[in-house]
């Protein structure tokens, strides 16, 4: 079967992937120059199954009101960007009761930890440099306050039998010694055995290399500008350099795979939540981070990367505006100052950048056929764990596709 997987990222590349090694014929499509030039560009790198914990809570209306107070948040819905997101506020109301966000963030840390165990082995059996880490990552704390927090998610997550545990802050300072010059000292953490630091960037091109010498196809530079339908099929994609026929396609265009689903009147509630990173370079004379992590009171992660530090912050619902304002960077810099003081050396060359999380209402994919298209697929909603979950989605994907029965669990198919 020839299928034409549409988005060039993490999400869309995998699926590709894995629907060649199953036998198909693949045509990936991207509308950027290069694959991994949207939300997989410079993303955190962390996948993380011991913090994989959906943003729905009986606490999230209150808080989200909270932000609009708050000079510098952390999460925040832009007052402009309500009015277009009612559809998704209500079905992410609908998820906030206890009992749905236990069944949310049991599913969640599931998929995260298979997901992660099958990236791990899907990069050393092809030998792709993705800068792995698989060392665990530390969530630090320098307030007794936030600590307790993250003691009640420990005790959840390690019942679900991973390695996760509340670490003294002498033990933090020998996992990460660099600690010991933070401003504010830390008063213990959350060390998590299972989660890794990996480059989604790397991995997604080199896949796409892997998927030409496996004879695939890949088509830079092709926006989707509408679908050819011949009853309740798709026969081919429009694009700004003419039509691709298929006999089947994927949707893995992430946050605006619900633009793409409004050609088709098919409403698809998915929202873009944007983050801010900074790639930075360390002194020569300084040795790089023995783990990376989190600095879990001022939700700031850090993943080395080789020998560059990526820092991240940032979840902003703000529509699709791409904008990298100067002083969205500030809690970045004042975080590895205060953190790991000399650390980067700024006078170096900084990437700053902005990316926008896929979120779903209820963080999690929909893997599953379009309503009133047979051989139209969906692969998106990620969210912020679009990194952590993309290659067991992609496997998913691919066994629905084929006909497998039971190939996704109850929560990823089509609910909206």
């Amino acid at each position: 079967m020839k299928i034409c997987v549409l988005g060039g990222g993490v999400v869309g590349t995998t699926a590709a992937w894995m629907l060649s090694e199953a036998g198909h014929d693949i045509v990936l499509v991207e509308q950027s120059k290069r694959m991994a030039a949207a939300t997989s560009h410079a993303n955190a790198s962390l996948l993380t199954p011991g913090h994989s914990m959906a943003w729905n809570s009986p606490r999230a209306p209150i808080d989200f009101l909270k932000s609009w107070l708050d000079r510098d948040p952390v999460m925040k819905m832009r007052l402009k960007s309500l009015w277009k997101s009612f559809p998704w506020i209500w079905h992410f109301l609908r998820r906030c009761p206890p009992q749905a966000v236990e069944r949310l963030n049991g599913l969640l840390l599931r998929l995260s930890l298979e997901s992660t165990e099958k990236t791990e082995a899907l990069t050393q059996s092809l030998g792709l440099d993705v800068s792995l880490d698989s060392k665990g990552l530390l969530y630090w704390h320098g307030s007794e306050a936030g600590l307790e927090q993250d003691r009640k998610h420990a005790d959840w997550v390690s019942r679900q039998g991973l390695d996760a545990r509340i670490i003294s802050a002498d033990e933090v300072l020998r996992l990460q010694p660099a600690l010991a010059d933070r401003r504010n000292p830390v008063v213990g953490g959350y060390y998590v055995r299972e989660d890794r630091v990996a480059d989604a960037r790397a991995l997604t091109h080199q896949l796409g290399i892997q998927l030409l010498l496996h004879g695939q196809e890949i088509l830079c530079e092709h926006e989707l500008q509408g679908f050819v339908k011949e009853g309740g099929r798709i026969c081919a994609v429009r694009t700004n350099r003419g039509e691709i026929e298929a006999d089947a396609f994927v949707l893995a265009l992430g946050p605006w795979t619900g633009q793409a689903l409004r050609q088709l009147k098919v409403g698809f509630p998915i929202n873009p939540a944007k983050g801010y990173s900074m790639t930075l370079s360390l002194h020569e004379e300084v040795a790089p981070l023995q783990i990376s992590g989190m600095d879990a009171d001022e939700y700031v992660t850090f993943a080395m990367l080789g020998d560059r530090l990526r820092v991240t912050s940032y979840a902003h619902f703000d529509g699709f505006d791409l904008s990298t304002p100067e002083g969205r960077f500030a809690r970045h810099r004042r975080a590895v100052d205060d953190n790991f003081p000399g650390l980067v050396d700024w006078t170096a060359e900084t990437k700053k950048w902005c990316g926008l999380r896929p979120m779903s209402p209820d963080g999690l994919p929909t893997i599953d056929r379009v309503p009133g298209h047979d051989n139209l697929w969906l692969n998106a909603g990620h969210g912020y764990l679009g990194w952590t979950l993309a290659v067991l989605s992609a496997e998913m994907l691919r066994d629905r596709m084929d006909g497998v029965t039971g190939a996704t669990p109850d929560g990823l198919g089509w609910r909206w």
